[in-house]
């Protein structure tokens, strides 16, 4: 009898608790993070449960009572009376856990944020000091934010925010909880303000080189720029390029708190110096694509510095040189991005040619000096043992010009000339003067006194020739007698 009553016994409470189950299921809804507020959840309009809390660095999760947990029924969720137009189903067994599939109010509120120079920084909409959405500037384009239901709150005032500080404009959420607003501006709460002398043309106006504004000069008055907020960088340099490009002199920087005012006092380009190393004397021209930047003589006992041309005073414009008749420069160089004092004084350290004219000479003890229409245009120590190989500068690189020679101070007979490309490698075969001349022998006259040219022989034929004079003198003076 004992075992048949366990057996019952334990039937029993078996279904006492499954019947238990069946009315107490468990369901629960998992919320995605967001800016904190209160989250309910309702089902056919009555709430259900205590309202959560929706976390800003996690999902929170709500357990809904089992008066809730109807199969197929539709759960929706408000945020300080805010509905949310995300919703989920009850399931058929009335229990599990759903996931919230976002906090996007029914009737979305979505704030444009106006395109700027540069389009760089973001902007934050913050309502009751909490962020409520972020939205990357474009340079091109307007961007926007929408706010979650937890921000959402009709009549609720949005204000905005940079990495730099806040922005002046503020804007309010309709009483009806929702539409699109626009926000005028970035003007900062504490801007950078640019003022511009009278001119013609446009200005933009650039924060380490991002280009942050841009204004059209009046003939007649002074024009004021005000840096965007997303641009008012703490301790960010201020350039100013007008419309052909060029960078002008003033160069300025912004405050540590964001802000300031810059009074730019003339609208002339920043200059841009070179300094070209010693050479033999000849000129040098600077050249950008096809516009002349400079053109100076180089100096063989001094470096020479070249002001270059207005025109030139471009942000990263790229620098070439020529010397002698258009011989291209291997060197190269590149206007910095931001010219300054500092910034704007180039050097180029050499005046190699890219395309070299050579002369390979022969072996010798002692120095070699080249010269080229006349100016001395390389010194060399020879190899004693090799070939050396004297390389002509392009400021010496002339075509047609001869190319002579002096070895240990003595002139070598043998001369070049420089060829019409200007490059090339050129051949001296010797270093010797040629020998000099010897006088020919006088021709024999058999008379091996006369021949031989000694003295004796010569005295005695004048003795002769004077002889045979007075006796012929003396012969005419008869006669006449």
């Amino acid at each position: 009898m004992k075992r048949p009553l366990a057996l019952v016994t334990g039937a029993l409470c078996a279904l006492i608790v499954t019947v238990t189950s069946a009315q107490t299921p468990t369901l629960s809804v998992v919320v995605p993070s967001g800016p904190p507020g209160a989250i309910q959840a309702t089902v056919n309009g009555v709430a259900c449960g205590t309202a959560g809390t929706v976390s800003a660095t996690g999902t929170a999760t709500l357990t809904l009572p089992a008066t809730c947990a109807v199969p197929g029924a539709t759960v929706a969720f408000n945020s300080g009376g805010v509905s949310l137009g995300s919703t989920v189903t009850v399931p058929a067994s009335g229990s599990g856990t759903l996931t919230l599939a976002n906090l996007n109010p029914t009737n979305p509120v979505t704030i444009t944020i106006p395109a700027v120079p540069g389009g760089s920084g973001t902007v934050n909409a913050v309502v009751n000091g909490q962020t409520c959405g972020t939205a990357t500037v474009s340079a091109t384009a307007s961007t926007s934010i929408s706010l979650p239901a937890t921000c959402a709150a009709p009549n609720a005032v949005i204000s905005f925010t940079t990495p730099g500080g806040g922005i002046v404009s503020t804007v309010t959420v309709p009483a009806t909880g929702g539409g699109t607003l626009t926000l005028p501006n970035l003007t900062g709460t504490t801007s950078q303000v640019v003022t511009l002398p009278a001119g013609t043309g446009t200005i933009t106006v650039r924060v380490n080189g991002q280009a942050c504004g841009t204004a059209t000069l009046a003939a007649g008055a002074t024009t004021s720029v005000t840096l965007p907020e997303t641009c008012s960088a703490a301790n960010g340099t201020i350039t100013l390029v007008n419309t052909a490009g060029q960078q002008l002199g003033t160069v300025a920087t912004i405050g540590a708190d964001g802000s300031g005012t810059v009074t730019v006092p003339n609208l002339n380009p920043a200059p841009v110096t070179v300094t070209l190393p010693m050479a033999p004397a000849g000129t040098v021209t600077i050249m950008s694509g096809s516009t002349v930047c400079g053109t100076g003589t180089v100096s063989a006992t001094t470096p020479t510095t070249i002001t270059l041309a207005a025109a030139c005073s471009v942000p990263g414009l790229p620098l070439t040189f020529t010397g002698g008749s258009n011989i291209a420069v291997a060197g190269t160089l590149a206007v910095p991005a931001t010219i300054t004092t500092a910034s704007g004084s180039l050097v180029l350290s050499s005046l190699a040619a890219t395309n070299p004219l050579t002369v390979t000479v022969p072996a010798g003890t002692g120095v070699l000096t080249t010269s080229v229409g006349g100016t001395v245009c390389a010194t060399t120590t020879l190899s004693a043992t090799g070939t050396s190989t004297v390389t002509i500068p392009v400021t010496c690189t002339i075509p047609g010009q001869a190319i002579a020679f002096s070895f240990n101070g003595t002139v070598v007979p043998t001369t070049l000339a420089v060829p019409s490309a200007g490059a090339g490698t050129l051949v001296l075969s010797s270093l010797q003067a040629a020998p000099a001349p010897v006088a020919p022998a006088p021709a024999k006259t058999g008379n091996a006194g006369l021949d031989g040219g000694s003295a004796p022989t010569m005295l005695l034929a004048g003795l002769l020739a004077a002889a045979m004079g007075v006796v012929v003198g003396a012969r005419l003076m008869a006669r006449r007698d």
